[in-house]
């Protein structure tokens, strides 16, 4: 009985025609943006793709407010991490608490006022672009240049697909929440605390493949809400295996045909996005399949098919999970939080 309960917890879902056509045609929208990055030999077209996923939702105006917002904080986030990392390029010590700080700012901010989307997008791009060119100059360059370009393709055909090909409903207006300033600055600390164990713990591992980067994200992401931060972080690393273990599928069959390729792809991918529009309680788990996958089918602009990535960002995203609760344990002790 308890494992029949789990299982109807898990994938007993009310069916939606609507959620599922959106499911398919955002995964359409997924493989072209993935075609013009391959097209214009973006080195991580993945990206492309994942942008896609994360700024869909039923309601258009979602879209359309993340889309423009999503853009700029990459923008503004890139362009401030290259200006630090160059003005204080001869103390790497320096850049890095320099950026350590603004990210504890950015973070304080993006709860205290109604911008926080585009406020946290920014602060995320300070971190993820700075400490990678910080770390190895040569791929973060390339990761700045290369996101921006994946993000305007994705964000662009997504905007034209649901505005005119296949019109969503408007829905109602986004309205952002603000956090109290106590909240807003144990969360700042919480994160900077969690960004810095994150960042000693990959230089002590030596871990390849840009996995420093992606911990941070996982931080950012997984401490948005403190009493949820250990279910949403564990959503994010099942949902990573299992786009795994979808992709090694997926490309396995590609030794069949390029074409079943495509269409093992699409169908995993389609499933996985209507899984996390239709599941209340499971979406994350779901986005975070269909992230995985993307990653694991198109980790580079060569078409070279290594699940090598995928691997890496679960363990990146099991080690993330880790330090995050452990600083919340001690957060809680200290502050007595619940």
């Amino acid at each position: 009985m308890l494992m029949f309960g789990l299982f109807k917890e898990l994938f007993y879902i009310e069916y939606s025609n609507l959620y599922l056509k959106i499911a398919a045609v955002a995964t359409l929208t997924c493989i072209f943006s993935l075609f013009i990055c391959l097209f214009l030999h973006v080195k991580y077209p993945y990206w492309g793709a994942v942008t896609v996923f994360a700024i869909l939702s039923p309601n258009l105006n979602m879209i359309l407010y993340k889309a423009p917002r999503r853009v700029l904080g990459t923008i503004i986030g890139s362009v401030v991490a290259i200006l630090i990392v160059l003005i204080f390029s001869s103390y790497p010590l320096l850049t890095l608490i320099v950026l350590i700080l603004l990210g504890a700012i950015g973070f304080y901010v993006s709860k205290v006022i109604a911008e926080n989307y585009f406020t946290l997008f920014i602060t995320v791009h300070i971190l993820f672009i700075g400490v990678g060119i910080l770390f190895d100059p040569n791929i973060g360059f390339s990761i700045a240049e290369y996101r921006l370009i994946s993000n305007c393709i994705a964000i662009v055909c997504t905007c034209v697909v649901f505005s005119f090909v296949y019109k969503l409903a408007r829905g109602a207006e986004f309205t952002p929440t603000k956090s109290s300033k106590e909240d807003a600055f144990l969360y700042s600390a919480i994160l900077t605390v969690s960004i810095v164990i994150a960042i000693i713990v990959w230089e002590t591992l030596k871990i390849p493949g840009g996995s420093l980067n992606m911990v941070i994200c996982l931080i950012t992401i997984a401490g948005i809400n403190n009493s949820g931060s250990l279910l949403k972080g564990k959503q994010r690393f099942y949902g990573c295996i299992l786009g795994v273990c979808s992709g090694v599928i997926t490309i396995f069959l590609s030794s069949v045909s390029i074409v079943i390729f495509f269409i093992s792809f699409f169908c995993f991918a389609t499933f996985f996005i209507y899984y996390s529009l239709a599941h209340k309680s499971y979406q994350y788990t779901g986005l975070q399949a269909a992230v995985a996958i993307c990653i694991t089918c198109f980790p580079n602009d060569s078409m070279r098919m290594v699940i090598e990535d995928g691997l890496y960002r679960a363990l990146g995203i099991m080690l993330g999970v880790i330090i995050i609760n452990i600083v919340f344990m001690v957060f809680r002790y200290v502050f007595n939080k619940p």
